[in-house]
């Protein structure tokens, strides 16, 4: 302690004793900064960090939402690896979770995420990355709309979240798209009458089903009837006996997780219905691997006497033999282990999107300086990156070259997922696959696509 007398008084040195005497070395080296502060040599200053962060509010209770993050963080190691972007500004993602805790659903955690992002990287965050259309519609209503924060979902399709905000964008489709292909398939593949079943807990849910029925009958269909189930339905019996008491050619099912409870009644009741089951025909709402994995029930796999798919679903993915696909595919594969789930390219997609819209701001005079106004005009351009009439490009040809296209003139971005054109309202036209359910060589039920349509 010798040497610090010269600095201080008999009083202040016993201070000074006690003090130490309770300190780490890590606090002792911190009180070594102070005292060489207080006699005027003062520690060199840490220059400051060029960061941009991107919110990303996921499904992370999921896995899906896993592998969206994921896909998040391969299209910002890319731009990263090649000198970020506004000529050094290195892009990190602020991760959040949207899983329910106590009395907060889905949307008011998703809302609560954003919230803490925005305070704590107002004065770097470009924009927020959403997934499910509850979380989507939350935060672009909030953050969006009233902070002007940019706001792009790789994954909402609800019809509801179409043209809610100028500051909300989406690289999926939304469901009207997915009701008017199945629509038109169940017309082609001879299903005249269709019956409805559908949960009754889910906006979302009811919303597919109403644009499916809109869309079925401006097409001469006819729905028999429709029928809404509860979790753990009492009454589940008499439904699916209403359901099928009109003969419909066809049953259209959108479950949230209840697939296996649906087909698990119609195998157990049919006798009971007088329904030849190796004859039963479904649209189904999505193309999972959950609904076949809980599912094990044969009479939902093959083609009918007509020659038609018993079971098809249409399901929003990219053409996946396009180079900027197998550039995707390659490059989260190099980062991340685990199978390819839907959207997971939208993602990707989504990132770079908003990180040509930046550049796009930044050339046209917007300056990082004033966050704020950056992000007005960061959200002006993300609409007009995937601009048809300009210069195609594409990811695999590398971060340096496409920023520079940007930069110099219009451009269309065409991604991962497809074309990536998001129109007046938000939305965004892709291409769709059509599915259906068959029996593998090892005697199991999988899906497999017979065409990839592009929708408009």
């Amino acid at each position: 302690m010798s040497n610090f007398n010269i600095f201080f008084d008999n009083k202040e040195q016993t201070i000074l004793k006690k003090a130490m005497l309770k300190v780490s070395l890590y606090s002792l080296l911190c009180l070594l900064l102070i005292i060489n502060s207080f006699i005027g040599c003062k520690p060199e200053t840490e220059s400051k960090e060029k960061v941009f962060y991107l919110g990303s509010v996921m499904l992370l209770d999921f896995y899906n939402g896993t592998v969206h993050a994921n896909s998040v963080q391969t299209a910002i190691d890319e731009i990263n690896q090649a000198g970020g972007i506004l000529n050094g500004y290195m892009l990190k993602a602020d991760l959040r979770s949207t899983e329910p805790i106590g009395n907060r659903d889905r949307g008011e955690m998703a809302l609560y995420a954003a919230r803490n992002i925005m305070e704590m990287r107002e004065n770097a965050l470009l924009a927020v990355i959403t997934a499910s259309s509850t979380a989507s519609k939350a935060i672009a209503l909030d953050l969006g709309e009233i902070n002007k924060v940019p706001v792009i979902s790789g994954g909402s399709t609800a019809n509801s979240n179409s043209g809610i905000s100028t500051f909300f964008h989406r690289t999926a489709p939304p469901d009207r798209y997915t009701a008017k292909l199945l629509a038109q398939k169940s017309i082609d593949y001879q299903l005249d009458k269709i019956a409805i079943a559908i949960e009754s807990n889910d906006i979302f849910t009811r919303e597919l089903a109403q644009s499916f029925v809109e869309e079925f009958e401006i097409l001469g269909g006819i729905i028999s009837d429709t029928v809404y189930f509860e979790s753990n339905d009492a009454l589940y019996t008499e439904k699916l006996q209403q359901i099928y008491a009109k003969k419909p050619d066809a049953v259209f099912a959108d479950f949230l997780v209840n697939y296996e409870v649906f087909f698990n009644q119609i195998d157990i009741n049919a006798q009971n219905f007088l329904l030849d089951k190796n004859n039963l025909k479904f649209i189904l709402a999505v193309n999972s691997e959950n609904i076949i994995q809980k599912t094990p029930f044969t009479f939902l796999s093959g083609y009918t006497n007509q020659g038609f798919p018993k079971v098809f679903a249409a399901e929003s993915s990219p053409d996946k033999t396009t180079e900027s696909y197998r550039h995707f595919a390659s490059a989260y594969e190099h980062r991340f282990d685990g199978e390819f789930t839907t959207f997971m390219a939208n993602f990707y997609d989504a990132v770079y999107i908003i990180a040509l819209a930046a550049e796009k701001a930044f050339a046209l005079g917007a300056s990082p300086e004033n966050m704020a106004d950056f992000r007005i005009k960061l959200n002006e351009q993300i609409r007009q990156v995937s601009n048809p009439e300009g210069t195609i490009i594409e990811p695999q040809e590398g971060w340096d070259f496409i920023r520079k296209k940007a930069i110099a003139g219009d451009i269309d971005y065409l991604g991962a997922s497809g074309n990536c054109d998001i129109d007046f309202r938000g939305d965004v036209i892709t291409n769709y696959n059509i599915s259906m359910i068959v029996l593998n060589e090892n005697n199991k039920l999988e899906f497999k696509i017979i065409e990839n349509i592009y929708v408009r």
